[in-house]
């Protein structure tokens, strides 16, 4: 493992549609030294896209779908580096500069862990504050994160979680950084019975892993925010 550098993992499953705009932006992150994308059983084009408009991402393909904890701890597995990135396949509004000013952040505070904070439409969503809590975009040192697979047994959506209880549990400093970026809601990707179907069935995995205590995060998981000046953030918003 190297100290200097960072490592990108991108887990991914049937996201044709979202993949490239994704990878269009990390690519342009200067400190990005190593990217894995790690396609979970896809049953679509995601991977002949990735291989072949980005030859430089090492990918993973992973015989069937096991979900999104699983791909994860796969990529870290060919992880060379000691801070890794962790975002999601199907983020938009991806603005370069506040993910370069995030990890800046991240980096002059010394932090164990810096959350990227996305939008929502949601109010409800908003309220409860899972645009923090579960969101997928998160700095953190590879080592954190093995130990939160070696610690943990949990569900195939329960990552976020999981790694939030882990940093409380080890008094762990985190902070995070309000983005322009959002997700994909399921609907979209997968038609309105199927999307909330997925919705549905992701919800309840997370909310039933009592171990990691989501309903306690909501109350006491108070990661600091972080706030840059103006300046830093030059780009526009991409869509």
């Amino acid at each position: 493992m190297k100290s200097s550098g960072v490592t990108c993992i991108i887990p991914l499953y049937n996201e044709s549609l979202n993949v490239t705009h994704v990878l269009s932006r990390i690519v342009k992150l200067p400190f990005i030294t190593q990217l894995i994308c790690v396609d979970d059983g896809s049953t679509d084009d995601s991977a002949l896209k990735i291989s072949t408009h980005f030859p430089q991402v090492e990918l993973v393909r992973l015989p069937q779908n096991m979900g999104k904890s699983y791909a994860v701890k796969s990529g870290l597995a060919y992880a060379k580096y000691d801070t890794i990135m962790l975002i999601d396949a199907d983020m938009q509004n991806i603005v370069v500069s506040e993910i370069k000013t995030a990890f800046k952040l991240y980096d002059s505070h010394q932090a164990d862990m810096l959350i990227l904070g996305w939008k929502s439409d949601n109010a409800f969503f908003r309220a409860m504050r899972g645009d923090i809590i579960i969101s997928g975009g998160r700095f953190l040192k590879k080592r954190d994160l093995e130990k939160v697979f070696e610690i943990f047994k949990f569900q195939r959506y329960a990552l976020e979680v999981a790694i939030n209880r882990y940093m409380i549990g080890h008094k762990k400093t985190t902070c995070w950084f309000q983005t322009s970026a959002h997700n994909t809601f399921q609907t979209e990707k997968y038609g309105f019975i199927r999307g909330w179907k997925s919705a549905f069935e992701e919800g309840y995995s997370v909310m039933s892993s009592s171990q990691f205590g989501i309903v306690d995060q909501f109350f006491n998981f108070r990661p600091k925010k972080l706030m840059a000046e103006i300046a830093e953030i030059e780009d526009e918003v991409i869509n």
